[in-house]
């Protein structure tokens, strides 16, 4: 009988130790509740368009100029750390050279643009240019221009127009165009072509990496909070006592 006593004793004293670190675990969760972990927001918007065409001239993609409009950061979520604007656009193209006397068929791609934030003009990318070549009746080689922007701006460096486009209250229109050369954004120039077939595929990212704003408990958590405390404090000493 005294083994079963010393027994249960035990085990009520293991039971009083998992309580009080169930509370603790408890409080714990309560106090990291407010503590701010980094986030982002991404959101990307895709382009596309194909046209066909023969002999020679030219096909325009988005003569226009590609817009993406997103939503501006919204401040109640937290502090904003730094944004992020990423552009990707390709132009392919492939067809057959014509059946007439050299030269034969050929086709050129071109991207050349600059870029915009609400019409602040905050970057140009270069031209990128492929072109493909065949004998008369021939398949001519799909050839394509691709062109790649990505860049991150931290808050405290961006500069103010910049910023402001995308902390603004308005939406943030993002622009990727050639504003020298009309309707030469992206294109294929073809000549003595029997068939050309011409696909632009793009994408605009804006991503926003902040910190939330810290999540201030309810009374009643603080009211749970304290309940606990002593439940805990009461715990221990009852502990003390059978100890």
């Amino acid at each position: 009988m005294r083994i079963l006593s010393l027994l249960a004793l035990t085990e009520a004293k293991v039971m009083k130790k998992r309580f009080v670190s169930r509370i603790l675990s408890g409080l714990t969760l309560v106090l990291l509740a407010g503590t701010a972990q980094a986030d982002i927001i991404t959101r990307t918007i895709n382009f596309s368009d194909t046209q066909t065409s023969s002999g020679t001239g030219t096909i325009y993609h988005a003569p226009s100029g590609l817009t993406g409009t997103f939503s501006p950061f919204n401040a109640s979520l937290g502090t904003l750390d730094s944004f992020l604007i990423d552009w990707n656009v390709t132009v392919t193209a492939s067809g057959t050279s014509g059946s007439s006397t050299p030269p034969p068929g050929s086709i050129y791609e071109h991207i050349s643009a600059y870029l915009y934030a609400n019409a602040f003009n905050f970057n140009g990318v270069g031209a990128s240019i492929g072109n493909g070549s065949g004998v008369a009746n021939t398949f001519i080689t799909e050839k394509s221009a691709t062109t790649h922007f990505s860049n991150t701006y931290l808050v405290s460096s961006a500069s103010p127009p910049l910023l402001s486009a995308v902390t603004g209250g308005s939406d943030v229109a993002l622009l990727f165009k050639n504003n020298n050369i009309a309707n030469q954004t992206a294109y294929t120039t073809f000549t003595n072509t029997a068939a050309v077939t011409s696909a632009m595929t793009g994408s605009v990212t804006l991503a926003y990496n902040y910190t939330p704003a810290a999540v201030v408990p309810e009374p009643s958590t603080y009211a749970l909070l304290c309940i606990s405390l002593g439940v805990v404090g009461f715990a221990k000493r009852k502990m003390k006592s059978n100890g």
